[in-house]
């Protein structure tokens, strides 16, 4: 992942590599966390909401300001107002660049 601020805009495809793999570690993490929650939930329609939250924290947990300002050159969301769902607007973000790269890896499916 990009741990410094970038001084030149950095590649669309490098910024996808660095995207896919926080997503994987924010969802590991965040089902994890997850995980730990679930037994305690009492009503079936609080889990996605949990789920979500523990995705949340997890991607939270991170310094995303390399992140962030990677992304601003490209014109695309900066994760800045994901809260209320992380997973699909950081697929949004990651499908986006796939496209800007013409990518054929196997990238999340479309939000």
């Amino acid at each position: 992942m990009l741990l410094e601020a970038p001084t030149v805009p950095v590649s669309p495809i490098a910024l996808l590599h660095s995207l896919l793999e926080l997503r994987q570690e924010i969802t590991k993490e965040g089902e994890a966390r997850f995980q730990q929650w679930q037994s305690r939930i009492k009503r079936s329609e609080f889990i996605p909401s949990a789920r979500n939250l523990a995705y949340y924290l997890a991607l939270r947990w991170r310094d995303l300001r390399a992140v962030q300002m990677a992304l601003m050159p490209w014109g695309l969301s900066s994760l800045g107002r994901i809260e209320s769902r992380v997973l699909p607007n950081l697929d949004a973000v990651i499908n986006t660049l796939g496209a800007l790269c013409h990518t054929p890896e196997s990238l999340p499916p479309r939000p």
